[in-house]
């Protein structure tokens, strides 16, 4: 037996660990954000309360993706992290799916066509906060008992994710060696000196 496949054989277990740890956070992105924006909503009410609030929401995310956009870029543009460091990841196109759109076709993108197929990707996290906005809003418009009998079942939804979130960001510790030891098993320690 070569000494690259009983590496590979002694990486298995890590791997496994690093993938299920991936996994289970990919996995509480979604529910979390459709229930607490959703008990975020229900708890202020509906009218100008609403309104302030989705503004000032607005005003926020716009700012802060502005910023931390802008400070990323400048970064990387200045320091160059990583650079020539092969770390053995997948690359990510994300910025050549977004890149020549215009403010009304991000607008556009954010309404989902397909509620269920936007919750199956992480990839549309604004589809997803755009629906659960909306559907937050006309649960405060419903007539009781159905309006009460939702806002407990996201409250209750929201409550026990915030459980299993507990739970997985437990594992922490185990999924991050896991991850570490998987990288630098796979690629070695030279990708450490293009990183520092």
């Amino acid at each position: 037996m070569s000494a690259t496949s009983q590496r590979r054989e002694w990486l298995v277990p890590f791997v496994f660990i690093a993938d299920i740890f991936l996994a289970l956070l990919k996995m509480l992105i979604v529910p979390i954000i459709l229930t607490s924006i959703i008990t975020g909503v229900t708890g202020v009410g509906s009218g100008k309360d609403l309104r302030r609030l989705s503004a000032k929401t607005f005003a926020y995310y716009i700012s802060t993706s502005l910023l931390a956009a802008g400070t990323g870029l400048a970064l990387v543009n200045l320091i160059q992290p990583g650079k020539g460091a092969a770390l053995g990841l997948p690359a990510v196109d994300a910025f050549q799916q977004v890149a020549g759109q215009s403010f009304w076709d991000v607008l556009r993108r954010m309404i989902p066509t397909n509620v269920f197929s936007a919750m199956s990707d992480n990839g549309q996290m604004l589809q997803v906060i755009f629906f659960a906005l909306l559907f937050g809003v006309f649960i405060t418009q419903s007539a009781q008992p159905h309006r009460q009998r939702m806002k407990d079942l996201f409250e209750s939804g929201f409550e026990v994710m915030m459980r299993m979130a507990t739970f997985v960001l437990s594992l922490i510790p185990y999924g991050v060696f896991a991850l570490l030891v998987k990288v630098v098993g796979e690629t070695g320690f030279g990708l450490f000196e293009p990183l520092g």
